[in-house]
Protein backbone atom coordinates (compact mmCIF):
# COMPACT_ATOMS: atom_id res chain seq x y z
CA UNK A 1 0.00 0.00 0.00
CA UNK A 2 2.83 2.41 1.26
CA UNK A 3 4.68 2.16 -2.54
CA UNK A 4 1.02 2.45 -4.24
CA UNK A 5 0.66 5.55 -2.05
CA UNK A 6 3.99 6.83 -3.08
CA UNK A 7 3.30 6.15 -6.94
CA UNK A 8 0.50 8.17 -6.63
CA UNK A 9 2.56 10.92 -5.35
CA UNK A 10 4.33 10.83 -7.90
CA UNK A 11 1.74 11.74 -10.90
CA UNK A 12 0.38 15.04 -8.65
CA UNK A 13 1.77 17.88 -6.60
CA UNK A 14 1.50 17.63 -2.85
CA UNK A 15 1.82 20.55 -0.47
CA UNK A 16 1.36 22.02 2.94
CA UNK A 17 2.35 25.58 1.52
CA UNK A 18 -0.59 25.65 -0.83
CA UNK A 19 0.36 29.64 -1.38
CA UNK A 20 3.50 29.71 -4.20
CA UNK A 21 5.17 31.80 -2.45
CA UNK A 22 6.23 29.79 0.56
CA UNK A 23 3.96 31.88 3.29
CA UNK A 24 1.13 30.14 5.05
CA UNK A 25 -1.83 32.58 5.83
CA UNK A 26 -4.78 32.98 7.67
CA UNK A 27 -2.96 31.29 10.94
CA UNK A 28 -4.22 32.97 13.66
CA UNK A 29 -6.43 29.83 14.18
CA UNK A 30 -3.33 27.57 13.81
CA UNK A 31 -1.12 29.54 16.52
CA UNK A 32 -4.41 29.40 18.95
CA UNK A 33 -5.57 25.79 18.66
CA UNK A 34 -1.54 24.51 18.08
CA UNK A 35 -0.80 26.05 21.77
CA UNK A 36 -3.60 24.24 23.17
CA UNK A 37 -2.83 20.80 21.73
CA UNK A 38 0.93 20.90 22.59
CA UNK A 39 0.33 21.82 25.95
CA UNK A 40 -2.15 18.57 26.16
CA UNK A 41 1.19 16.02 25.04
CA UNK A 42 0.57 16.72 20.94
CA UNK A 43 3.38 16.92 18.57
CA UNK A 44 3.73 19.18 15.38
CA UNK A 45 4.66 17.32 12.56
CA UNK A 46 4.65 17.54 8.63
CA UNK A 47 1.67 15.34 8.22
CA UNK A 48 2.75 13.73 4.55
CA UNK A 49 6.46 12.58 6.05
CA UNK A 50 6.65 9.01 5.63
CA UNK A 51 7.47 8.98 9.54
CA UNK A 52 3.97 11.13 10.10
CA UNK A 53 1.64 9.83 7.82
CA UNK A 54 1.34 5.91 9.81
CA UNK A 55 1.95 7.13 13.15
CA UNK A 56 -0.62 9.88 13.89
CA UNK A 57 -1.88 10.10 17.25
CA UNK A 58 -1.52 13.43 19.16
CA UNK A 59 -0.30 15.00 16.10
CA UNK A 60 -1.36 18.06 14.11
CA UNK A 61 0.14 19.99 11.63
CA UNK A 62 -0.67 21.85 8.01
CA UNK A 63 -2.75 20.01 6.09
CA UNK A 64 -1.27 18.68 2.56
CA UNK A 65 -3.06 19.34 -0.16
CA UNK A 66 -2.88 18.17 -3.83
CA UNK A 67 -2.05 21.90 -4.98
CA UNK A 68 1.17 23.10 -7.53
CA UNK A 69 2.04 26.39 -7.93
CA UNK A 70 -1.52 27.82 -6.15
CA UNK A 71 -3.83 25.39 -8.26
CA UNK A 72 -5.33 21.79 -7.76
CA UNK A 73 -3.32 19.34 -9.58
CA UNK A 74 -5.87 16.55 -9.04
CA UNK A 75 -6.95 14.56 -10.32
CA UNK A 76 -8.21 16.09 -13.61
CA UNK A 77 -4.38 17.45 -14.41
CA UNK A 78 -2.61 15.00 -12.90
CA UNK A 79 -4.51 11.47 -14.38
CA UNK A 80 -6.65 13.23 -17.11
CA UNK A 81 -3.85 15.33 -18.35
CA UNK A 82 -1.39 12.30 -19.31
CA UNK A 83 -4.49 10.50 -20.29
CA UNK A 84 -6.29 12.41 -23.13
CA UNK A 85 -3.21 11.94 -25.55
CA UNK A 86 -3.98 8.51 -25.99
CA UNK A 87 -5.70 7.42 -29.30
CA UNK A 88 -7.64 4.17 -26.90
CA UNK A 89 -8.99 6.49 -24.45
CA UNK A 90 -12.51 8.43 -24.72
CA UNK A 91 -13.63 10.69 -22.06
CA UNK A 92 -17.59 11.06 -22.51
CA UNK A 93 -19.67 14.17 -20.44
CA UNK A 94 -23.34 14.06 -19.98
CA UNK A 95 -23.46 10.17 -20.15
CA UNK A 96 -25.13 9.20 -17.29
CA UNK A 97 -24.83 5.14 -16.74
CA UNK A 98 -27.95 3.29 -16.69
CA UNK A 99 -26.78 -0.39 -15.96
CA UNK A 100 -24.48 -3.27 -17.11
CA UNK A 101 -25.52 -5.88 -19.62
CA UNK A 102 -24.16 -9.34 -18.49
CA UNK A 103 -25.01 -12.78 -19.29
CA UNK A 104 -25.60 -15.89 -16.43
CA UNK A 105 -22.39 -16.04 -15.31
CA UNK A 106 -21.56 -12.80 -14.34
CA UNK A 107 -19.83 -11.48 -17.29
CA UNK A 108 -20.39 -8.19 -18.47
CA UNK A 109 -20.23 -7.49 -22.30
CA UNK A 110 -21.77 -3.84 -22.50
CA UNK A 111 -22.82 -0.44 -20.90
CA UNK A 112 -25.84 1.07 -21.12
CA UNK A 113 -25.67 4.89 -20.69
CA UNK A 114 -27.96 7.86 -21.52
CA UNK A 115 -30.78 5.74 -21.94
CA UNK A 116 -30.09 3.97 -24.96
CA UNK A 117 -27.04 4.13 -26.00
CA UNK A 118 -24.51 0.99 -25.23
CA UNK A 119 -20.75 1.10 -25.29
CA UNK A 120 -19.21 -2.88 -26.09
CA UNK A 121 -16.42 -4.28 -24.18
CA UNK A 122 -14.06 -6.56 -25.70
CA UNK A 123 -13.38 -10.11 -25.34
CA UNK A 124 -11.41 -9.53 -22.59
CA UNK A 125 -12.81 -6.26 -21.60
CA UNK A 126 -13.10 -4.55 -17.86
CA UNK A 127 -15.77 -2.45 -16.06
CA UNK A 128 -14.19 -0.40 -13.68
CA UNK A 129 -16.83 1.68 -11.43
CA UNK A 130 -15.60 4.84 -10.02
CA UNK A 131 -19.38 6.21 -9.26
CA UNK A 132 -18.77 6.46 -5.84
CA UNK A 133 -19.83 4.96 -2.43
CA UNK A 134 -23.86 5.94 -2.90
CA UNK A 135 -24.35 5.90 -6.70
CA UNK A 136 -21.84 2.53 -7.69
CA UNK A 137 -24.60 0.18 -5.61
CA UNK A 138 -27.46 1.99 -7.49
CA UNK A 139 -25.55 1.20 -11.05
CA UNK A 140 -25.51 -2.42 -9.93
CA UNK A 141 -28.93 -2.91 -8.86
CA UNK A 142 -30.30 -1.06 -11.94
CA UNK A 143 -28.26 -4.15 -13.16
CA UNK A 144 -29.86 -6.97 -11.78
CA UNK A 145 -26.56 -6.95 -9.14
CA UNK A 146 -27.77 -6.96 -6.13
CA UNK A 147 -30.38 -8.08 -2.78
CA UNK A 148 -33.03 -9.81 -4.07
CA UNK A 149 -35.23 -7.68 -2.12
CA UNK A 150 -34.12 -4.75 -3.66
CA UNK A 151 -34.46 -6.64 -7.16
CA UNK A 152 -37.96 -7.69 -6.65
CA UNK A 153 -39.30 -4.48 -5.87
CA UNK A 154 -37.36 -3.27 -9.31
CA UNK A 155 -38.38 -5.93 -11.72
CA UNK A 156 -41.85 -4.60 -12.62
CA UNK A 157 -41.15 -1.47 -13.34
CA UNK A 158 -40.17 -0.61 -16.51
CA UNK A 159 -37.69 2.38 -16.32
CA UNK A 160 -35.03 -0.43 -14.94
CA UNK A 161 -34.90 -2.63 -18.23
CA UNK A 162 -31.76 -3.69 -16.39
CA UNK A 163 -33.53 -5.82 -14.06
CA UNK A 164 -34.82 -7.65 -16.32
CA UNK A 165 -32.42 -8.40 -19.25
CA UNK A 166 -31.80 -11.78 -19.98
CA UNK A 167 -29.01 -12.87 -18.22
CA UNK A 168 -31.12 -12.76 -14.94
CA UNK A 169 -30.11 -11.97 -12.10
CA UNK A 170 -26.84 -11.94 -10.02
CA UNK A 171 -27.49 -12.44 -6.14
CA UNK A 172 -25.19 -10.60 -4.00
CA UNK A 173 -26.62 -9.44 -0.62
CA UNK A 174 -24.17 -7.20 0.51
CA UNK A 175 -24.12 -4.20 -2.51
CA UNK A 176 -25.42 -1.20 -0.66
CA UNK A 177 -25.09 -2.53 2.81
CA UNK A 178 -22.87 -1.22 5.10
CA UNK A 179 -22.61 1.99 4.70
CA UNK A 180 -20.83 4.92 6.82
CA UNK A 181 -19.64 8.13 7.17
CA UNK A 182 -17.39 9.78 9.61
CA UNK A 183 -19.48 11.31 12.66
CA UNK A 184 -19.14 15.00 12.79
CA UNK A 185 -19.97 17.94 14.96
CA UNK A 186 -18.98 21.96 14.60
CA UNK A 187 -17.43 23.43 17.42
CA UNK A 188 -16.93 27.20 17.25
CA UNK A 189 -15.36 29.72 19.43
CA UNK A 190 -13.86 33.15 20.18
CA UNK A 191 -11.09 34.23 20.57
CA UNK A 192 -9.49 37.75 21.08
CA UNK A 193 -6.65 36.59 19.08
CA UNK A 194 -8.11 35.92 16.25
CA UNK A 195 -8.52 36.93 13.06
CA UNK A 196 -11.07 35.47 10.80
CA UNK A 197 -10.60 34.42 6.72
CA UNK A 198 -14.38 34.60 5.45
CA UNK A 199 -13.78 32.49 2.01
CA UNK A 200 -17.79 33.01 1.89
CA UNK A 201 -17.67 36.30 1.37
CA UNK A 202 -15.11 36.59 -1.22
CA UNK A 203 -12.89 39.13 0.29
CA UNK A 204 -11.75 41.38 -2.87
CA UNK A 205 -7.75 41.74 -1.57
CA UNK A 206 -7.76 38.32 -1.73
CA UNK A 207 -9.18 37.79 -4.86
CA UNK A 208 -7.22 40.27 -6.42
CA UNK A 209 -3.81 38.89 -4.91
CA UNK A 210 -4.51 35.02 -5.79
CA UNK A 211 -5.42 36.75 -9.37
CA UNK A 212 -2.36 38.78 -10.26
CA UNK A 213 -0.28 38.39 -7.88
CA UNK A 214 0.93 34.49 -9.07
CA UNK A 215 -1.56 32.97 -7.30
CA UNK A 216 -0.05 33.71 -4.02
CA UNK A 217 -2.17 34.42 -0.42
CA UNK A 218 -5.33 32.78 1.38
CA UNK A 219 -7.03 32.00 -1.75
CA UNK A 220 -4.56 29.68 -2.82
CA UNK A 221 -5.86 26.90 -0.03
CA UNK A 222 -8.69 24.99 0.35
CA UNK A 223 -9.93 25.01 3.42
CA UNK A 224 -8.41 24.01 7.09
CA UNK A 225 -5.81 25.38 8.47
CA UNK A 226 -4.64 23.00 10.97
CA UNK A 227 -5.35 18.86 11.22
CA UNK A 228 -4.47 16.97 14.49
CA UNK A 229 -5.58 13.53 14.64
CA UNK A 230 -5.56 11.30 17.93
CA UNK A 231 -6.77 7.78 18.67
CA UNK A 232 -8.24 6.53 22.07
CA UNK A 233 -10.64 3.51 23.09
CA UNK A 234 -13.92 4.17 24.15
CA UNK A 235 -15.62 0.66 25.89
CA UNK A 236 -13.22 -1.23 24.50
CA UNK A 237 -13.52 -0.08 21.15
CA UNK A 238 -10.14 1.95 19.69
CA UNK A 239 -11.75 4.72 17.78
CA UNK A 240 -10.06 7.21 15.32
CA UNK A 241 -10.35 10.85 16.36
CA UNK A 242 -9.57 14.24 14.07
CA UNK A 243 -10.11 17.78 14.39
CA UNK A 244 -9.72 20.52 11.48
CA UNK A 245 -9.72 24.13 11.82
CA UNK A 246 -11.34 26.72 9.95
CA UNK A 247 -10.24 30.26 9.78
CA UNK A 248 -14.04 31.58 10.21
CA UNK A 249 -17.06 30.07 12.03
CA UNK A 250 -19.78 28.03 10.88
CA UNK A 251 -23.39 29.20 10.77
CA UNK A 252 -24.62 31.86 12.97
CA UNK A 253 -20.94 32.91 14.01
CA UNK A 254 -19.77 33.02 10.74
CA UNK A 255 -19.95 36.99 10.31
CA UNK A 256 -17.85 37.78 13.61
CA UNK A 257 -14.33 38.89 12.56
CA UNK A 258 -12.91 36.88 15.63
CA UNK A 259 -14.48 33.12 15.69
CA UNK A 260 -13.02 30.06 13.83
CA UNK A 261 -14.43 26.44 14.09
CA UNK A 262 -13.14 23.20 14.83
CA UNK A 263 -14.82 20.45 12.88
CA UNK A 264 -14.62 17.13 15.48
CA UNK A 265 -14.61 13.61 13.67
CA UNK A 266 -15.45 10.10 14.43
CA UNK A 267 -13.61 8.44 11.74
CA UNK A 268 -14.05 5.15 12.21
CA UNK A 269 -18.00 4.84 13.34
CA UNK A 270 -19.23 1.27 14.10
CA UNK A 271 -23.01 2.75 12.84
CA UNK A 272 -23.79 1.56 9.39
CA UNK A 273 -26.84 2.41 7.37
CA UNK A 274 -27.78 0.82 3.46
CA UNK A 275 -28.57 2.80 0.77
CA UNK A 276 -31.15 1.61 -2.18
CA UNK A 277 -34.52 1.72 -3.61
CA UNK A 278 -37.50 2.74 -1.88
CA UNK A 279 -41.10 1.15 -2.44
CA UNK A 280 -42.10 4.07 -4.99
CA UNK A 281 -38.75 2.91 -6.89
CA UNK A 282 -36.64 5.76 -5.55
CA UNK A 283 -32.70 5.93 -4.92
CA UNK A 284 -31.91 6.78 -1.16
CA UNK A 285 -28.64 7.04 0.17
CA UNK A 286 -29.87 6.58 3.50
CA UNK A 287 -33.02 3.49 2.92
CA UNK A 288 -32.27 1.58 5.84
CA UNK A 289 -30.28 2.21 9.37
CA UNK A 290 -28.56 5.01 10.80
CA UNK A 291 -24.81 5.38 9.59
CA UNK A 292 -24.36 8.18 12.65
CA UNK A 293 -24.26 7.82 16.60
CA UNK A 294 -26.77 4.57 16.32
CA UNK A 295 -24.39 2.93 18.83
CA UNK A 296 -23.77 3.75 22.09
CA UNK A 297 -20.17 3.60 22.05
CA UNK A 298 -20.35 5.97 18.76
CA UNK A 299 -22.36 8.36 20.61
CA UNK A 300 -20.39 8.03 23.98
CA UNK A 301 -16.87 8.44 21.93
CA UNK A 302 -18.07 12.09 19.99
CA UNK A 303 -19.15 13.02 23.32
CA UNK A 304 -15.98 12.47 25.11
CA UNK A 305 -13.69 14.01 22.15
CA UNK A 306 -15.70 16.96 22.47
CA UNK A 307 -16.09 17.62 25.93
CA UNK A 308 -11.75 17.00 25.99
CA UNK A 309 -11.38 19.94 23.01
CA UNK A 310 -13.68 22.38 24.27
CA UNK A 311 -12.22 21.72 27.70
CA UNK A 312 -8.38 22.12 25.93
CA UNK A 313 -9.76 25.41 23.67
CA UNK A 314 -11.10 27.11 26.79
CA UNK A 315 -8.16 26.45 28.97
CA UNK A 316 -6.20 28.31 26.26
CA UNK A 317 -8.90 31.70 26.46
CA UNK A 318 -11.11 30.87 24.00
CA UNK A 319 -14.91 30.93 24.27
CA UNK A 320 -17.31 27.91 23.37
CA UNK A 321 -19.99 29.17 21.41
CA UNK A 322 -21.97 26.71 19.86
CA UNK A 323 -24.02 25.57 23.50
CA UNK A 324 -25.08 27.85 26.21
CA UNK A 325 -22.23 26.36 28.58
CA UNK A 326 -19.09 24.30 28.61
CA UNK A 327 -19.61 22.21 31.42
CA UNK A 328 -19.70 18.00 30.73
CA UNK A 329 -22.94 17.42 30.84
CA UNK A 330 -24.27 20.33 28.46
CA UNK A 331 -21.81 19.33 25.73
CA UNK A 332 -22.70 15.48 25.77
CA UNK A 333 -26.43 16.69 25.93
CA UNK A 334 -24.92 19.19 22.96
CA UNK A 335 -23.79 16.70 21.04
CA UNK A 336 -27.03 14.18 21.57
CA UNK A 337 -29.40 16.60 21.09
CA UNK A 338 -27.47 18.04 17.53
CA UNK A 339 -26.53 14.95 15.99
CA UNK A 340 -24.08 14.14 13.27
CA UNK A 341 -24.17 16.56 10.41
CA UNK A 342 -22.84 14.63 7.19
CA UNK A 343 -19.54 14.35 6.74
CA UNK A 344 -19.54 13.50 2.96
CA UNK A 345 -16.50 10.87 3.58
CA UNK A 346 -18.91 7.67 2.59
CA UNK A 347 -17.77 4.29 1.76
CA UNK A 348 -18.29 0.72 2.50
CA UNK A 349 -21.68 -0.30 0.17
CA UNK A 350 -19.52 -2.64 -1.50
CA UNK A 351 -16.49 -3.40 0.66
CA UNK A 352 -14.10 -6.07 -0.44
CA UNK A 353 -12.12 -8.55 1.26
CA UNK A 354 -9.73 -12.11 0.94
CA UNK A 355 -12.16 -13.69 3.20
CA UNK A 356 -14.65 -16.05 1.26
CA UNK A 357 -16.35 -16.46 5.22
CA UNK A 358 -16.62 -12.89 5.94
CA UNK A 359 -20.83 -12.68 5.33
CA UNK A 360 -21.03 -8.89 4.38
CA UNK A 361 -18.26 -8.67 1.87
CA UNK A 362 -19.64 -7.43 -1.55
CA UNK A 363 -16.17 -7.81 -3.76
CA UNK A 364 -13.02 -10.24 -3.44
CA UNK A 365 -9.67 -8.94 -2.70
CA UNK A 366 -9.32 -8.36 -6.18
CA UNK A 367 -12.02 -5.68 -5.75
CA UNK A 368 -13.72 -7.78 -8.02
CA UNK A 369 -17.69 -7.72 -7.20
CA UNK A 370 -19.14 -11.07 -6.21
CA UNK A 371 -21.19 -12.59 -8.51
CA UNK A 372 -19.61 -10.62 -11.65
CA UNK A 373 -16.23 -11.91 -13.71
CA UNK A 374 -14.73 -8.21 -15.01
CA UNK A 375 -16.20 -5.77 -12.88
CA UNK A 376 -13.64 -3.86 -10.40
CA UNK A 377 -14.59 -1.31 -7.64
CA UNK A 378 -12.57 1.58 -7.94
CA UNK A 379 -14.01 3.77 -5.54
CA UNK A 380 -14.84 4.22 -1.66
CA UNK A 381 -17.25 1.80 -2.03
CA UNK A 382 -14.74 -0.87 -1.73
CA UNK A 383 -13.60 0.66 1.46
CA UNK A 384 -14.53 -1.74 5.03
CA UNK A 385 -13.99 1.08 7.73
CA UNK A 386 -13.43 4.75 7.47
CA UNK A 387 -10.18 5.82 7.86
CA UNK A 388 -8.66 9.36 8.90
CA UNK A 389 -7.24 9.88 4.93
CA UNK A 390 -10.69 9.22 3.03
CA UNK A 391 -8.89 11.19 0.31
CA UNK A 392 -5.74 9.25 -0.06
CA UNK A 393 -7.33 5.60 0.61
CA UNK A 394 -9.69 6.41 -2.05
CA UNK A 395 -6.96 7.32 -4.69
CA UNK A 396 -5.26 4.18 -3.85
CA UNK A 397 -7.91 2.27 -4.42
CA UNK A 398 -8.05 3.54 -7.81
CA UNK A 399 -4.76 2.63 -8.04
CA UNK A 400 -4.88 -1.00 -7.04
CA UNK A 401 -7.85 -1.44 -9.50
CA UNK A 402 -6.02 -0.36 -12.26
CA UNK A 403 -3.48 -2.65 -11.81
CA UNK A 404 -6.04 -5.40 -10.99
CA UNK A 405 -7.87 -4.64 -14.37
CA UNK A 406 -4.50 -4.54 -16.46
CA UNK A 407 -3.84 -8.13 -14.67
CA UNK A 408 -6.94 -9.41 -15.45
CA UNK A 409 -6.57 -7.85 -19.62
CA UNK A 410 -3.02 -9.13 -19.52
CA UNK A 411 -4.26 -12.86 -18.78
CA UNK A 412 -6.77 -12.52 -22.26
CA UNK A 413 -9.81 -11.22 -19.93
CA UNK A 414 -10.47 -14.79 -18.18
CA UNK A 415 -13.98 -14.96 -16.03
CA UNK A 416 -11.57 -17.51 -13.69
CA UNK A 417 -11.70 -15.67 -10.70
CA UNK A 418 -9.96 -18.12 -8.45
CA UNK A 419 -12.84 -18.63 -6.57
CA UNK A 420 -14.37 -21.84 -7.37
CA UNK A 421 -13.07 -25.84 -7.45
CA UNK A 422 -12.80 -27.67 -10.37
CA UNK A 423 -16.65 -29.40 -11.05
CA UNK A 424 -17.70 -32.73 -9.27
CA UNK A 425 -19.38 -34.01 -12.39
CA UNK A 426 -22.49 -36.67 -11.96
CA UNK A 427 -22.42 -35.95 -8.28
CA UNK A 428 -24.96 -33.92 -5.95
CA UNK A 429 -23.70 -32.53 -2.35
CA UNK A 430 -26.93 -33.70 -0.28
CA UNK A 431 -28.46 -30.91 2.12
CA UNK A 432 -27.79 -27.93 3.64
CA UNK A 433 -29.32 -26.09 1.02
CA UNK A 434 -29.44 -21.88 1.64
CA UNK A 435 -31.38 -20.94 -1.25
CA UNK A 436 -31.51 -21.79 -4.94
CA UNK A 437 -31.25 -19.88 -7.79
CA UNK A 438 -32.39 -20.77 -11.75
CA UNK A 439 -29.45 -20.81 -14.31
CA UNK A 440 -29.13 -22.65 -17.49
CA UNK A 441 -25.87 -23.92 -17.24
CA UNK A 442 -23.50 -24.85 -14.22
CA UNK A 443 -20.94 -21.84 -14.99
CA UNK A 444 -23.51 -19.27 -13.39
CA UNK A 445 -23.28 -21.31 -10.21
CA UNK A 446 -19.98 -20.45 -8.52
CA UNK A 447 -20.53 -16.53 -9.26
CA UNK A 448 -24.16 -16.77 -7.69
CA UNK A 449 -22.64 -18.58 -4.67
CA UNK A 450 -19.98 -16.04 -4.06
CA UNK A 451 -22.84 -13.40 -4.13
CA UNK A 452 -24.75 -15.16 -1.02
CA UNK A 453 -24.36 -14.63 2.64
CA UNK A 454 -23.49 -18.39 3.85
CA UNK A 455 -23.21 -19.86 0.47
CA UNK A 456 -19.77 -22.15 0.54
CA UNK A 457 -20.81 -25.00 -1.95
CA UNK A 458 -23.67 -25.75 -4.51
CA UNK A 459 -25.10 -28.44 -6.76
CA UNK A 460 -26.52 -27.51 -10.43
CA UNK A 461 -28.78 -29.82 -12.09
CA UNK A 462 -31.20 -29.41 -15.02
CA UNK A 463 -34.44 -29.29 -12.84
CA UNK A 464 -36.61 -26.52 -13.87
CA UNK A 465 -34.19 -25.44 -17.10
CA UNK A 466 -31.19 -25.66 -14.71
CA UNK A 467 -31.15 -24.80 -11.37
CA UNK A 468 -28.70 -24.02 -8.84
CA UNK A 469 -29.22 -25.22 -5.53
CA UNK A 470 -26.98 -22.84 -2.92
CA UNK A 471 -25.74 -24.89 -0.01
CA UNK A 472 -24.08 -24.18 3.39
CA UNK A 473 -21.30 -26.83 3.26
CA UNK A 474 -20.33 -29.76 0.58
CA UNK A 475 -21.71 -32.42 3.28
CA UNK A 476 -22.55 -35.91 1.91
CA UNK A 477 -22.11 -36.35 -1.79
CA UNK A 478 -24.33 -38.76 -3.80
CA UNK A 479 -24.13 -39.68 -7.28
CA UNK A 480 -26.63 -38.06 -9.89
CA UNK A 481 -26.84 -38.04 -13.41
CA UNK A 482 -26.15 -34.75 -15.14
CA UNK A 483 -25.37 -33.13 -11.87
CA UNK A 484 -22.18 -30.91 -11.28
CA UNK A 485 -21.24 -29.57 -7.97
CA UNK A 486 -18.53 -27.80 -6.59
CA UNK A 487 -17.05 -25.25 -3.84
CA UNK A 488 -15.85 -22.50 -3.07
CA UNK A 489 -12.06 -22.67 -2.58
CA UNK A 490 -11.48 -20.43 0.46
CA UNK A 491 -14.82 -22.03 2.05
CA UNK A 492 -11.98 -24.66 3.90
CA UNK A 493 -11.04 -21.29 5.45
CA UNK A 494 -13.60 -21.34 7.72
CA UNK A 495 -13.80 -21.07 11.97
CA UNK A 496 -14.20 -23.21 13.94
CA UNK A 497 -17.39 -25.03 15.33
CA UNK A 498 -19.12 -22.72 17.89
CA UNK A 499 -19.49 -23.58 21.54
CA UNK A 500 -22.58 -22.23 22.93
CA UNK A 501 -22.51 -20.16 26.19
CA UNK A 502 -19.06 -19.69 26.23
CA UNK A 503 -17.51 -16.11 27.35
CA UNK A 504 -13.96 -15.48 26.36
CA UNK A 505 -14.15 -12.17 28.51
CA UNK A 506 -10.50 -10.56 28.15
CA UNK A 507 -10.35 -9.27 24.63
CA UNK A 508 -11.12 -6.42 22.95
CA UNK A 509 -14.63 -6.13 22.14
CA UNK A 510 -16.63 -4.51 18.77
CA UNK A 511 -20.14 -4.54 16.70
CA UNK A 512 -20.71 -7.38 14.92
CA UNK A 513 -24.30 -8.35 13.73
CA UNK A 514 -23.88 -12.41 13.83
CA UNK A 515 -21.76 -15.03 15.04
CA UNK A 516 -20.29 -15.14 11.26
CA UNK A 517 -19.05 -11.88 11.21
CA UNK A 518 -17.66 -12.10 14.45
CA UNK A 519 -14.92 -14.76 12.85
CA UNK A 520 -14.34 -13.00 10.16
CA UNK A 521 -13.36 -10.06 12.75
CA UNK A 522 -11.00 -13.17 14.18
CA UNK A 523 -9.45 -13.74 11.26
CA UNK A 524 -8.58 -10.52 10.35
CA UNK A 525 -7.25 -9.50 13.28
CA UNK A 526 -3.81 -9.74 14.24
CA UNK A 527 -2.88 -12.36 16.91
CA UNK A 528 -6.24 -13.10 16.94
CA UNK A 529 -6.82 -17.44 18.17
CA UNK A 530 -10.53 -16.95 19.70
CA UNK A 531 -13.68 -15.31 19.79
CA UNK A 532 -17.59 -15.16 21.57
CA UNK A 533 -20.33 -13.54 19.88
CA UNK A 534 -22.88 -12.02 22.10
CA UNK A 535 -26.22 -10.93 20.80
CA UNK A 536 -26.94 -7.84 23.45
CA UNK A 537 -26.84 -4.30 22.14
CA UNK A 538 -26.96 -5.55 18.10
CA UNK A 539 -24.40 -7.99 18.37
CA UNK A 540 -20.80 -7.65 20.37
CA UNK A 541 -17.87 -9.51 19.46
CA UNK A 542 -14.58 -9.78 21.53
CA UNK A 543 -11.96 -11.30 19.45
CA UNK A 544 -8.73 -12.25 21.90
CA UNK A 545 -5.46 -14.31 21.96
CA UNK A 546 -6.55 -17.53 23.37
CA UNK A 547 -9.35 -19.28 24.85
CA UNK A 548 -10.04 -18.95 28.65
CA UNK A 549 -11.90 -21.09 30.96
CA UNK A 550 -15.84 -21.53 30.74
CA UNK A 551 -17.55 -19.24 32.26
Amino acid sequence: MNAKMDENEMMHGHTDQPSPDGKWYSQEGYHIVSKALLSDGYAERMLNDPSARNDKHKTFGHPPFTIKDGKRDSPANAFWGPMRARSNVKLMTDAKVEYLVHDATGTVSGVVYGGVAQASLSSRGAVIMAAGALSTPKVLIQSGVGPNSQLNLLKDRSEFPGVSQTGGWIPNSNVGRNLFDSGLMYASFSHSNMSSFHFPKRPAEAINQYMNHNFTGPWAGAGPVLISYETGEVSGRTYEFQSNVLADAIGEFGSANDTFTMSLYVNNQESRAASGFDSNGDWQAFNDGDAYFSTPRDLAAMQSYAQRMIRLMEDSGAKFLSAPESELETVAAWVKDTGSYISYFFGGTCYASSDANDIERCADEKLRVLGLQNVFLADASAMRDGTVNPYGFVMYIGREAADQVKTFIASGGSASNGTCSVLENDVNYVGNDVGSHRSASADACCPTCSGISGCRAYTWTDYDGGTCWLKSSRGATESKAGARSGVLKSATNACSALEDNVAEPHGVSMAARSADKCCSICKATGGCKAYTWQEQNGGICTVKGGKENRQ
